[in-house]
């Protein structure tokens, strides 16, 4: 008669345990994901942000768009303080926007220039609730415009709240060459990390949404000194609300 392997009577616990583990590894990182976005995200963030701040005229005000833990403005509060800026800030994720409460309220520099709340960039009634009286002169996506289910109504939508004549500037990542793996792993990475990478965007693709949104493109160039690959390279676009 056949004769059938049986598995070791320790493979059943084990698989038990390996499984338990890594949901466990899952949960924590979920529990941690303010921790989580600063760790994967800052290092690169905070420079997009010292290349922005810097543009701003002094006593300028900002709408700062998907401004996720705050941690790479705060990196950056030298700036906002020397030159007296008023930022709005708005992220649609609550632990983000929780850990940006903490980070504003515990620093001097920052408590009395920076506001935050969970909304939606969609959300036409509390864009207008935060508007300062003439509009925002500038806006800001870092990192997040591509993260948006309709980029181009994003963009309407902030420049909406911007003051004619104002800026509206994105710092984002963009593909040059094609990396069909990552396309697909790409928009997975939130479900182990927690933070949205969204999906891979064209050099292509970007230009045609700054056009589609009808601002007036005034720059679209590779930030020095941030990521500049072969597949992949950051850009700093500033877009011209009209007059």
């Amino acid at each position: 008669h056949t004769t059938y392997a049986t598995p070791p009577a320790s493979t059943m616990p084990e698989l038990g345990w390996c499984v338990g583990a890594a949901v466990g590894v899952i949960c924590a990182i979920r529990w941690a994901s303010a921790a989580v976005y600063d760790v994967l995200i800052v290092k690169m963030t905070s420079k997009w942000y010292a290349s922005v701040l810097k543009d701003l005229e002094k006593s300028s005000t900002l709408l700062d768009v998907g401004i996720g833990t705050a941690t790479a403005l705060r990196n950056n509060k030298s700036l906002v303080e020397a030159k007296d800026l008023r930022v709005a800030g708005v992220d649609y994720d609550a632990r983000y926007i929780k850990a940006a409460e903490r980070r504003v309220a515990k620093d001097a520099k920052l408590r009395d220039r920076v506001s935050v709340v969970c909304a939606s960039v969609y959300d036409g009634q509390v864009l207008a609730a935060l508007r300062p009286k003439g509009g925002f002169d500038a806006a800001y996506f870092s990192g997040s415009l591509t993260l948006m289910p309709d980029p181009v109504e994003a963009l309407q939508a902030v420049a909406a709240v911007v003051r004619p004549g104002g800026r509206i500037y994105v710092t984002q990542t963009y593909q040059k060459r094609a990396a069909p793996v990552m396309r697909v792993v790409k928009p997975l990475l939130r479900y182990v990390t927690t933070v949205d990478f969204g999906k891979l965007t064209s050099t292509g693709e970007a230009e045609r949404i700054f056009r589609e949104s009808e601002l007036e493109l005034v720059e679209h160039a590779p930030i020095a000194g941030s990521v500049d690959t072969v597949f992949q390279t950051a850009f700093r676009t500033v877009l011209r609300v009209p007059k």
